[in-house]
Order: structure tokens, then sequence, then C-alpha cells
């Protein structure tokens, strides 16, 4: 439906019910939209099943990925919309004609010139130029990827494709001018640019890193106009007299850019008065006020106004009135140098109780606190983090901060020639939480036989990687929908063997099978002595048939059996109906609860009077048996007995 907010007309549209994302030209006269196209089937070779058909390997497969197919329609003088018109996109690098493209799902939002004349958007190419596979950040970045995503411009009136930005990696959606001719993006400096040497000047020369450019495809030029954006995905603001931007650059921090004579330029930087408040999101302006989601770790979202200059922000909602009765944990933030060479930040969660002097169990949280509303992970709802929960039951609980500080890694090559592939990656990750484990002992605040530590999707293979190889202990742990780099992965998700092959330096055999070996979680579960909490999200896929075991559960077996069948303590949850981040409010405080119970009995030897399921104490009590006849085969464990250094 288009709504008018002046005459209050309602105008009905027909668009496909699978409409992914959509963008609305000036007037309202121009609608594009995208839609995401049901699953592929595999095509199955000579199409006879009843006479079996040849099962393709490695190049000659089929890759499949969910893909997108863009639409237009256009209002005509009588008023009335036209047929949705399907756009063939010409891929300006390979100069394939295609209606159907693969898109990053994290990453769907197109952008409609206002003029409802050019349209942007992002999708994965299997090519770049050829030119830029020389340049050295190129290189480094195809090592772990088949498909590359670039930004193109689609010239409705022409049907011509573009390449609309030389980067490998764009962060926002396009915001246009009023003219239809320029548009401005927060991305990855182009390849081979100046700004791309002052980026890797400034140790900041990766995809995720973003600075803003204004492009102008009229007269082919790109100015950059704010560097090193920390909130990258957070699109700039363009102010209702189309001559101002704000944009959101760090923290409590915007810049304001401005259109003169000379063009679009940065006119200065200002600090909004945040307070308390931890993080500001959702920066828009319309010239004159600035509006902002802000948010503390102890305090849930509203949305505040701001003109320049004031000394504090005006709340316009009030959301969540009940929270202020609440007790919530003591939050510090927390640095600790890693191996010397570089210092980490985050925030400690004590517990409201806290007393100097005592030592606490603790909890790390491997993925980035952001500054949200803490209860659970924040905006992203990721399972199994628990930070306010724990820290009121009396647990400690550390989140990193999002990005390390000057000095840090910046790829997934921190450490290259000491390792193979991409291992140093996990290695850094190792050292940076035994290091954070020995600086909170050191100061008293912790009691180091009494860690625990989450990992989520990515992070989960650190977690992984720690439990075999660190220097720290660790007294229980979880994961959750996660990547393992295992045997059961680039065996069974053949489409990703190359991320393996790019992590441990090559294939499972031949003269890489030693990193294997030395480096993989399916070699080393001998080596795994910590009571493991797994959670594993379905993707709406049952587990509802013992001939049929859903793909998760198959990649997620290898490790959990092999715990089992070595009688190492382990348990595992699947919740079948979620995604990545859980989405359904049963699942999320299933998670939490879960996560809170698991780490209460491990770290405080606590069991709930009433716990949700009431058989998970007796399966938990002789895990712990399972876990000290372990000990009792090994030998007892020191944690000073171990260096925070993987075999190399």
């Amino acid at each position: 439906m288009i709504v008018d907010v002046l005459s209050g007309s309602i105008t009905r549209v027909l668009v496909s019910p699978d409409t992914d994302s959509f963008s609305i030209s000036g007037h309202g006269t121009t609608i594009a939209y995208s839609v995401l196209n049901r699953e592929p089937e595999r095509k199955k070779p000579g199409g006879a099943e009843a006479e079996g058909y040849r099962i393709a390997f490695d190049e000659d497969t089929e890759v499949l990925h969910p893909t997108h197919s863009f639409y237009v329609l256009k209002q005509g003088q009588d008023d009335t919309w036209t047929q949705p018109q399907l756009l063939t996109i010409r891929n300006p690098i390979t100069n394939a004609r295609e209606t159907q493209l693969v898109v990053n799902s994290h990453f769907t939002e197109i952008s409609l010139s206002p003029d409802g004349n050019q349209l942007l958007f992002q999708y994965m190419t299997p090519a770049l130029p050829k030119s830029w596979y020389d340049d050295p950040i190129v290189k480094l970045y195809a090592v772990q990827n088949t498909f590359f995503e670039i930004l193109v411009r689609y010239d409705l009136t022409r049907k011509e494709t573009s390449l609309a930005f030389d980067s490998i990696s764009t962060s926002s959606v396009p915001v246009w001018s009023d003219d239809s001719k320029t548009f401005f993006v927060n991305a990855y400096s182009p390849v081979a640019s100046a700004w791309q040497a002052d980026d890797v000047h400034d140790n900041l020369a990766r995809p995720n890193n973003a600075n803003l450019f204004a492009v102008n495809f009229e007269s082919d030029t790109t100015v950059e106009l704010v560097r090193h954006i920390s909130f990258y995905h957070e699109a700039p603001s363009l102010g209702s007299n189309g001559r101002n931007l704000v944009v959101h650059v760090a923290g409590n921090m915007i810049a304001r850019v401005d259109f003169d004579r000379n063009g679009w330029r940065e006119t200065g930087r200002e600090s909004i008065p945040s307070g308390e408040l931890n993080r500001i999101s959702a920066v828009a302006s319309n010239g004159h006020t600035t509006f902002v989601v802000a948010e503390a770790v102890t305090r849930p979202e509203d949305i505040f106004g701001y003109r320049s200059g004031e000394q504090r922000l005006h709340v316009l909602t009030d959301l969540n009135p009940e929270i202020r009765s609440l007790e919530f944990a003591k939050i510090k933030q927390v640095d600790w140098s890693v191996d010397g060479k570089y210092t980490a930040s985050g925030l400690l969660f004590l517990p409201p109780d806290y007393t100097p002097g005592k030592r606490y169990p603790l909890v790390i949280q491997t993925k980035g606190e952001q500054g949200w509303f803490a209860c659970d992970s924040g905006f992203s709802h990721s399972p199994s983090f628990a930070p306010e929960p724990l820290a009121t039951a009396g647990i400690a609980y550390l989140a990193p901060f999002s990005k390390p500080s000057a000095g840090g890694p910046t790829t997934p090559h921190q450490l290259d020639g000491q390792y193979p592939g991409g291992v140093a990656e996990a290695v850094d990750q190792m050292k940076m939480w035994d290091s954070a484990v020995d600086d909170l002992a050191r100061q008293g605040l912790i009691d180091p036989s009494k860690v625990g530590i989450i990992g989520f999707s990515r992070t989960g293979f650190h977690v992984e990687f720690n439990l075999a190889h660190a220097k720290t202990h660790y007294a229980a742990a979880t994961v959750a929908d996660n990547v393992s780099y295992s045997l059961a992965e680039y065996l069974y998700l053949p489409d990703d063997s190359h991320a393996a092959d790019a992590m441990f330096g090559g294939p499972p055999f031949g003269a890489s099978l030693v990193n294997w070996e030395r480096y993989s979680v399916s070699y080393n579960l001998d080596k795994i002595r910590t009571p493991l909490l797994m959670e594993e999200m379905g993707y709406g896929v049952h587990d509802d048939n013992s001939e049929k075991i859903p793909l998760d559960l198959v990649l997620s077996y290898e490790i959990y059996r092999g715990l089992r069948i070595r009688k190492k303590p382990v348990e595992m949850y699947y919740y079948p109906d979620e995604e990545h981040q859980p989405d359904h409010p049963k699942a999320r405080l299933a998670s939490i609860t879960r996560n809170l119970d698991w780490y209460r009995f491990w770290l405080q030897g606590y069991e709930h009077p009433n716990p949700e399921d009431p058989d998970q104490y007796k399966r938990w009590e002789h895990l712990r048996e399972l876990r000290d006849a372990d000990q009792k085969a090994t030998g007892p464990i020191n944690n000073d007995s171990q260096t925070s250094e993987a075999p190399r």
C-alpha cells in the first residue's frame, strides 16, 4: 500500500508476497522491489530418478544459492499502475545476463533514485575485474571467498548495468542526492586508490572498515567525505533541504557534511550529549533537529531529539517505564594487554552486590559488546549470551568491545608466517582470552579455576579451538550454531570446502593433513576436557524422521558424538524452527535460561529448585562424573602448566 501522508489517500499495489526489499521514487510514481526466489532444486543429470543418476563432484557440482529477482512498476498519467517488469541484469564484469541474482542475505536493501531512473543494489559475482586481482588487499580477500559483493547501477531508461563503485565491500544502503546524480555510501575504499593506501597506513585495511564516499555517476567522480566510520551499516541521513548530511561516525560522535559551490565536504563533528546512554543508532536529521535511538547496557532503547549546541537529549518516548524498578549488574570497562602487542577492551558485568576483594566465577562472551541493552546479546538476539542474568546470579561476565584498539589484529592473517592458512585468527582469539583471565585473576576479581566461555557463529570455532589448545582450562563452555571447520563440514558442505582449505592451508590429506591434525577440532576431541553445551538452530527443518537427519545436526554430530563416545561431558539442544539468531521469544528465553542453569551448575554448584527440565540435573550430575573420571585418567589440570601457544 502507498499512503499519501498529506491527503490521506491509500493506493493498493499488487506485488509478490515474497518481496524482500523495495524502494520508491521521490514523487511516488516508480517502485522497485526485489523478490526472494524459492529455494532452487539441484538439477538431476538425465532427469531419470528411477534409473539412477551420477553424483557430480567438486567443479562439476552445481552450486545453489538463494537468489533474488528485481522488478519495477510505474504509475501512468491515469494513476493506474503498470504490471511488474522483471529486470534482466547484465553482469558488468562477466557480461552474463541474469534475472536471478545471488544476494547477500544480510544486505538485500535496494535504492531507487528520486527521479526513478537509477537503481542501486548489491549482489554477488563469481569474478572481479582482472586488474583488481593484482591488488594485495583483494588477494587477501579472495583467499577465503569465491563470490564477491559488488554495487551496481541499473539505468531504467537505457536498461544498462554498470559497476557503481570500485570496491570489494559496500556497507550501507546508498542514499541519493535530490538531483539523482550523486549517491552516498559507506564502503571500503576503492581498489588501488590513495584512500586505500591511507587505510593500510592507518592499520584499518579490511573490508569491514568503511569510509563515506560521494559518487557522481554523471561526472564519473568519487570523493571521500568522512574517514573511518565505526557504525558503517548505518546510512547517512540527508536533510530536508537536500544540502546537508548527518553521519554517525562512532559512539556518540556525528559528522556533518554540507554542499556548497565547491561540492560536498565535511564541515564539522560534534558529540551528542548522550549522558549515561551507551549506544546511539538510527541517526536521522531534517536539517534542524537530529533524531536518534539511544540505549544503555542497563536501559532499553528510546527515541530522542537533539539540536546542535544543546547540552542534553530530549526524550521523545518512554517505552519501558517498569525497567527503572529493576536492579542491574555493576558495569566497568576493563582493558588488558595481549602479549604486549595491543590492548583489548571490554565491559565487565559484576554482581549487584559485588564485594571488593571477593573472587567471582567468570563467563566470557566472545562476540563484541556494542552498548545495546544487555539482558541477552542486545539487538541481534544471538543465542546463549546472558550477561545480566548471569551477573545478577553472582557470576562476573566479560564482553569485549566490538573492535580492538589501534594496533590490534586487522585481518584473518594477523600473525602471518607463524601459522598455516588462517589459523592465526583462532590463535589470536585464544591469546586474547587467556590474557584477560590472567589479568582479572591478577587483580583479584575472578577465580581462574571457575571460568566459562560462550561462542556463537564464527566465535564458536574460536571456542572449540580454545578448549583444545588454551592455557586457560575452562570449567564450562557453550557453542551455538557455529562453524567448526571440521571434517564433517568439509565433506557435507562441498560448496564451502574452500574456506576450510584456506583456514588450514589445504585439504585434510596430503601435505596439509598435518595442519588439520594440529588445529582442527576433528582431530583434537581427546584434548577437550571442558563440559560443553551445544545449541543448534534448525532453520525450519524438524528432526522427526530417524532415517533423515537434518543437515545441521549431521554436521554437529561429529563433535557431539565424538565427545560422547570418548565419555566426555557434552549436551546438545536443537531448535528446529529457529534461524541463526532465534526470533521466537520462547526460544530466546529457553536459551538464556538453559545457559544460566548450565553455568550456575558448573561454576557455582547450584541447582535451581524448580528447573524447566526436571531431569536436567540428573543428566548433568552424570556429566560431572564423566568430567571427574576424565581428569582422574589424564591427571589434574593446572592452568599454569600450559602455555598460551598452539602447536606450530
